[in-house]
């Protein structure tokens, strides 16, 4: 389901000003953190890319869960940040990885790919519209987006997410992209979805 080489994906920044490459078809959409740019991958920008590499560490993109059941106090829970500068590795590890990715420019390439394959499996919101167009676009309001005003909170810039989707189409008098969302967003709990379905 999230092989990107059939997953539609843009940044933010892009489809906001061109939500005409959006078709007009029902679907699934994901979004992820992302903040990686092409121009990383170049030798002389190896010190950038580790740097990205470290801040993309330690975005945690998750709303904490909130009880409060009328009891004197309320809990708050919040998914842990990883605690090392890159990925939570331990015992050297961190240095191995950067010492491969200093390699080479193909080292650096390939490990992009697999964390975006990574990262897809992980969005941190999933929705579903019948016109999947028209419903980014109410996203890309920013006085009606949850979503917009939470990448504010977080300090998020739009040319740091990406948008992906998957168009499902179906004979069914039901809109099966429904079904799709739901089981989507109960297997991967993306962190800005509040709840399934």
């Amino acid at each position: 389901m999230f092989n990107n080489d059939f997953l539609n994906n843009n940044t933010l920044e892009f489809y906001k000003q061109f939500f005409s490459e959006i078709p007009e078809k029902s679907g699934v959409y994901y979004w992820v953190f992302w903040p990686f740019k092409d121009y990383f991958l170049e030798d002389e920008n190896f010190e950038i890319f580790i740097e990205k590499i470290k801040y993309f560490s330690s975005v945690n993109m998750n709303l904490p869960e909130r009880t409060n059941v009328g009891y004197k106090f309320s809990i708050e829970v919040r998914e842990r940040a990883l605690d090392c500068d890159i990925f939570g590795l331990i015992n050297n590890k961190s240095k191995i990885l950067i010492k491969h990715l200093h390699e080479s420019r193909i080292n650096r390439y390939f490990f992009l790919i697999y964390l975006k394959r990574i990262v897809f499996s992980k969005p941190f919101y999933i929705g579903k519209a019948n016109n999947l167009r028209n419903r980014l676009q109410q996203h890309f309001d920013q006085r009606n987006s949850d979503i917009l005003n939470h990448l504010k909170e977080f300090n998020i810039n739009h040319t740091d997410v990406l948008i992906g989707y998957e168009i499902i189409e179906s004979n069914l008098e039901e809109n099966i992209n429904t079904i799709f969302e739901e089981i989507a967003q109960r297997i991967l709990k993306p962190g800005l979805t509040k709840r399934p379905g």
